[in-house]
């Protein structure tokens, strides 16, 4: 929506707006209604296996009860930035009171890794939306929001300080966040120490469960140095992390 330069203009897109009766109109033409207020209410650094809850916050700051209709959902975010398929979608009609102390209501859901975990393999983004209208007034609502699940990091840890040609051990582990077994999971390690890609098959992991794997290296020249790691399986891919270290 873009701001008008002068009563003048403003004067003129109101009647514009008025003669078209879009659902946008509406929402620009009831901006100054301000005795209901929506606020969505998401969790940050969720960890995909988890379950999360998405939330609108209903809050009557007027002198009389509303009745509010809610529609929220939750679509998937393709790699365009593009809205999906649908993950879930409820419709609720709530009476919001006046009184101090009962003034605020919630229209929620919750979700758990089997609702959306089919659709988190490649963006792990999706779009929170709320389409709601206060009853008996012209009044309606939009609002929107991204919301990302992401993967959990591989963690190293190294045994030995590393020197220029002196053998280093170290190790890398993660844990399944997911409630379900991982099959055919595969480590890759790789960096400048290490004169190939290491694959390291570590078949299934059990949900929950940390597994790790010990790796050695040979620094050959000092200065900073990176070691990536990156795990993949059939439930759950591109999981990785990566070491600095001087030398």
């Amino acid at each position: 929506m873009f701001i008008s330069e002068s009563t003048e203009e403003r004067i003129t897109m109101h009647k514009a707006l008025k003669q078209n009766n879009s659902i946008f109109s509406r929402y620009y033409l009831n901006e100054d209604f301000n005795e209901i207020k929506f606020d969505f209410e998401l969790v940050d650094d969720i960890i995909v296996g988890e379950n999360f809850r998405v939330a609108v916050r209903i809050t009557n700051k007027g002198h009389k009860d509303y009745t509010v209709k809610v529609i929220l959902r939750v679509d998937t975010v393709d790699y365009t930035g593009k809205n999906g398929s649908l993950v879930t979608k409820i419709e609720q009609e709530k009476v919001v009171l006046h009184d101090p102390g009962s003034n605020v209501e919630f229209v929620q859901t919750a979700l758990t890794y089997f609702d959306y975990g089919n659709d988190v393999k490649s963006q792990n983004v999706f779009n929170i939306s709320c389409l709601a209208s206060v009853v008996d007034t012209d009044y309606e609502y939009f609002g929107q929001d991204d919301f990302r699940v992401r993967k959990p990091d591989i963690v190293f840890e190294m045994l030995d300080k590393p020197a220029i040609s002196r053998e280093v051990r170290a190790t890398i582990k993660f844990r399944n966040p997911l409630p379900l077994s991982l099959k055919d999971g595969k480590f890759f390690i790789a960096g400048s120490s290490l004169p190939k890609t290491l694959e390291f098959k570590v078949g299934k992991v059990s949900a929950k469960k940390t597994i790790s794997v010990p790796f050695k290296f040979t620094p050959q020249f000092t200065g900073k140095q990176v070691i990536s790691a990156k795990f993949t399986s059939k439930q759950l891919q591109d999981v990785d992390g990566y070491l600095q270290f001087m030398v």
